[in-house]
Parts: C-alpha cells; structure tokens; sequence
C-alpha cells in the first residue's frame, strides 16, 4: 500500500506495524516530508512501475535506494515498512 500524501509516514513506527497487522498490507510507504507534487509524482510512478512486476517488496525497495532513484527518494523523505 502507498500512501501518497505528505508527512503520513511521520507516525511513530509503532502504529504503522500496527495498522500493518490490523489491516494484512504487505508493504507500506509514503512520504515523511512535505512534498512538491512533481518530485512525488516521478517517485509514484516510479514504485508503481516496480511493484506491477515485483514479487519481494523488500527486495523492490531495496533496489531502488541503490538505483539512481535514490536522490529523490531522500530528498522526498520516503520511507517503506514491509512485514
């Protein structure tokens, strides 16, 4: 699940495990930040590309903090939890 709004994932790690378990998502991820439209836009489409053709979500995120993505990964404050 990707949640594409600004500063979701700025709750405590606590919740968002919970709200994991509560709720059966494998992933969770979003923004810690408040965002510009465009920049989140270029991560959004790039992780939906990801995910049409990714069967380890862990795998998936960790590649793209090691691909050239990474630049605008952080500038954006993403951030993933998977179970």
């Amino acid at each position: 699940m990707h949640v594409a709004s600004c500063a979701v994932m700025s709750s405590n790690e606590d919740s968002i495990y919970d709200f994991m378990n509560k709720t059966g998502v494998l992933f969770i991820s979003g923004y810690k930040n408040y965002v510009d439209f465009i920049s989140s836009s270029i991560v959004d489409l790039a992780l939906i590309n990801n995910w049409m053709f990714s069967r380890n979500y862990r795998l998936m995120f960790e590649k793209m903090f090691k691909s050239p993505m990474k630049q605008i990964l952080s500038e954006n404050g993403f951030e993933y939890y998977t179970q």
